[in-house]
């Protein structure tokens, strides 16, 4: 369960997002990528994310997870296949029988961080302003 310190990292990227804008009040939105082999349970993070983030400016912020997958290369071929995580991977090309390489699956980054200024929030009529 290591979702937790991940789900700090990226509450830690959006603040720095937001911190980036003087005019920001909070985030709407985290856009994440998950490799199919980084090992991450998507709820849980979201989970974590939402609970980590209360009474703070990203709290109910939406939460977008695009998983990617990985990428199987032959060594003597150079054939490509992809690998969406289902199932084992190919140890051996299906096209010559090479040893395949693995490339990808494994990465998580944020991709964007969305937010919300005060100029939005006005152009919303938001009674509060």
């Amino acid at each position: 369960m290591h979702e937790g310190s991940i789900a700090q990292g990226v509450l830690d990227v959006a603040a720095r997002a937001l911190a980036s804008r003087p005019a920001a009040r909070r985030v709407t939105r985290i856009n994440l990528v998950i490799g199919v082999l980084a090992g991450i349970d998507g709820e849980c993070l979201r989970f974590y994310l939402q609970e980590l983030s209360r009474d703070t400016p990203v709290f109910g912020a939406a939460v977008e997870i695009a998983s990617r997958s990985a990428t199987l290369t032959c060594r003597s071929c150079g054939a490509e296949q992809a690998y969406d995580g289902a199932g084992d991977f190919a140890l051996h090309c299906s096209r010559c029988g090479g040893e395949n390489e693995l490339a990808g699956g494994d990465e998580l980054y944020v991709e964007s961080v969305e937010v919300e200024d005060e100029q939005d929030q006005g152009d919303r009529g938001d009674p509060q302003r």
